[in-house]
């Protein structure tokens, strides 16, 4: 009798540490890494293919999706490697970005941070829209608005004119000698500079040799002051010894 009472108590010990042990499990954390780990759940819409993944999470699966590692992105229309979400030319594979916003991709924009410039044809540094001469290099602004460039006019604030060959100050337009740097003006349109022609108001002469105040072509003795047709005395007074 005493026999049997000592096995049924100790049974009842064992059972009670065997549950013990368990719940102690059951609360330990560490536990759960002894755990198998759940099979994926299918995408909905993924048909027969339990096994397809979405690893960015998008909701695109990855046999589908271009960057299954970027959420942002799951397609490349162009194939240049930068999704459509991010391509701001997301059907031509030689453009991705238009920094300035103008329309044109920085690859081909001359200008990728001025939205009001693309192009610079003749390779001056100032765009085609700015530049008065976008052929000419060495030109790109007509301040006069005379089609000569600041850079080979003359006088670029003047309208009227370019070019002073002779480097007076007078351009060729108004200078009557634009080859000459002493004269600019013939008054009398004889030909002869004004500041050459001893009357310049007079068409008819242009010398005074004696300096007697008749031109040459009139006064009978330019070479000799005070003489004239009346002989050669005339308004002087002689002496005879």
């Amino acid at each position: 009798m005493k026999t049997s009472t000592i096995y049924l108590l100790s049974s009842i010990a064992l059972l009670s540490g065997c549950q013990e042990e368990s719940a102690y499990l059951k609360q330990d954390p560490l536990s759960e890494l002894n755990r198998p780990v759940p099979p994926p759940e299918p995408i909905p819409g993924a048909g027969s293919e339990p096994t397809l993944m979405d690893s960015d999470g998008d909701g695109i699966g990855d046999n589908q999706d271009v960057f299954p590692n970027d959420p942002t992105e799951t397609i490349d229309t162009d194939g240049d490697g930068t999704g459509d979400n991010q391509d701001a030319f997301p059907n031509d594979p030689t453009e991705t970005v238009d920094t300035d916003g103008d329309g044109t991709g920085d690859n081909q924009d001359a200008f990728p941070n001025d939205p009001t410039e693309t192009v610079d044809t003749d390779g001056d540094g100032i765009g085609d829209n700015q530049d008065a001469f976008s052929n000419d290099p060495t030109e790109t602004v007509d301040t006069d608005g005379d089609g000569i460039g600041d850079n080979q006019d003359a006088f670029s604030n003047d309208p009227t004119e370019t070019a002073d060959t002779d480097g007076d100050g007078i351009g060729d337009n108004q200078d009557v000698f634009p080859n000459d740097p002493t004269e600019t003006v013939d008054t009398d349109g004889d030909g002869i500079g004004d500041n050459q022609d001893a009357f310049p108001n007079d068409p008819t002469e242009t010398v005074d040799t004696d300096g007697d105040g008749i031109g040459d072509n009139q006064d009978p003795s330019p070479q000799q002051p005070g003489e004239n047709d009346d002989g050669p005395y005339d308004g002087e007074t002689c002496t005879f010894i």
